[in-house]
């Protein structure tokens, strides 16, 4: 509610363990599950530039996979 006009990403981790943080295997791969808007699944660290969308004056609906 009441999101100022611009251009925003967003992020959703599934913190299992609750630490507030993602935590990686040894390889640097995640262990917990996330997603992008935008829903980039390349391989690698999600991009703003991918995951970016613009709020104007008018209501939305993201679906976000992960």
């Amino acid at each position: 509610t009441n999101v100022a006009p611009g251009t925003y990403a967003i992020m959703v981790l599934h913190d299992a363990n609750e630490n507030n943080r993602m935590d990686y295997e040894a390889n640097r791969m995640p262990k917990e599950r996330y997603g992008m808007s935008g829903n980039d699944m390349s391989f690698g660290p999600p991009s703003f530039t991918a995951s970016k969308f613009e709020v104007e004056n008018k209501d939305l609906e993201l679906s976000i996979r992960f």
